[in-house]
Parts: C-alpha cells; structure tokens; sequence
C-alpha cells in the first residue's frame, strides 16, 4: 500500500512485475483450454497517481490486467468511533470523489471497458470500531457504498472480512462464536434483491440532507 509510505515499490516496478506473473501465470495455463488465469490489481488505497503511473505503465505490456482494484475505507478506528460518524453524511460523502477519481483515472488512462473492483473494504480501517463496526448502525456505510459503487459502475466490491476483527460480517471478533452481524443480512438481502440497474434519484445527494 503506496500511501502508507512505507513500501519502496515504486508504480513503474509493481506494473513491470505484474507483466512478469501474466507471462507466468499465462505459460502455466497454456495446455488447459478450460483454464484461463486472470490478474488483477494493483489495490491501491487513495493514491491516485500512484494509480495512473501503474496503468501507463501496465499499458505498454497490452492487456495484462482483467480488471482494476482498489481499497477504500471511511477513516480509521480512533478518528471514527462514535455511532454518528457512522450516519455523518460528510463522512458517507468521502467515497463520492474518490470513486469518481478512479474511474476517471482508469478510463482515461488504461481502458473504459475493464471492471473497476473494490478489492477490499469496510467500514474503518484498523479491523473496525470496537461495538459499532459490527453493529446495526455500520449498516448505512455499507449500503450507502453498495448503492454508489453501481452509480459509478464498479464491477464488484469485496468485503472486509468475514469473520475476524472488529468488523467481520460473522463472529465478535474473538473467533468463539459465528453468529451473522446486521452486516451480514445487509449484504446478503442487498445481493439476492437488488436489480442490476441503478436509478437516479434527484436530491439524493444534496447539502445538509439527515440520515
């Protein structure tokens, strides 16, 4: 993760390595017609031109990617732990231009076709807010970010975790028991009844709007 500041790989590197596991991945698969490996990547946190730097890069090898992922999540456990930072919208409203930056990084500079995936999120970042990340009330984040990734035509997004730390879709935290989380129903009711169209709902972003 580029923009924690303490990896040295720089975007140019990680997209000549991404060439190298195609190539192998590719030589591995070549006499298995029913078995077409996929890469993806590079799963960048916020740093978008450490993003555009990969994509310029990985474009010059051709189509080595299949599709584009990144993290995203709200802030961290000590800066978000109270019940209304879950339900702030000015929070909420963080993911709105950081999935218009990518998608508009992605487009321009690699290809409008491929999937955009949300390869890892939650809530907060840190393994969630202590009895608030797996509580009834993280449900709005999550919700709030299914909705908008179809807006911005994110291809998939992927939930961190399912079971563990302070935001586990099952469990307390402590691995003793497996009981579903509100979180858990959310998702799971969010997958199996909601359509694959997004509808514009006028004012649905407006100033100063409650939750």
């Amino acid at each position: 993760d580029q923009s924690k500041g303490y990896n040295n790989v720089s975007a140019t590197q990680l997209a000549d390595d991404f060439n190298v596991l195609y190539k192998l991945a590719k030589d591995q698969f070549q006499n298995h017609q029913m078995l077409v490996p996929k890469v993806f990547g590079p799963d960048i946190a916020g740093n978008i031109e450490f993003l555009k730097s990969f994509l310029l890069q990985s474009k010059k090898y051709g189509s080595i990617l299949n599709g584009i992922t990144v993290h995203f999540y709200y802030g961290n456990d000590q800066v978000l732990n109270t019940t209304q930072d879950f339900v702030d919208a000015n929070v909420l409203d963080k993911l709105i231009p950081y999935l218009g930056n990518v998608t508009e990084t992605v487009w321009t500079y690699y290809n409008p076709e491929i999937a955009i995936i949300i390869g890892e999120t939650s809530s907060t970042s840190g393994g969630g807010t202590k009895n608030i990340s797996t509580s009834y009330v993280a449900g709005f984040m999550m919700l709030d970010k299914l909705a908008l990734a179809s807006i911005y035509g994110i291809y998939s997004v992927a939930r961190q975790e399912f079971c563990g730390g302070n935001y586990g879709l099952i469990g307390n935290g402590s691995y003793s028991e497996f009981l579903p989380n509100p979180n858990y129903w959310n998702q799971y009711l969010f997958k199996n009844l909601v359509g694959n169209k997004a509808l514009y709902v006028d004012g649905q972003r407006n100033y100063g709007r409650n939750i």
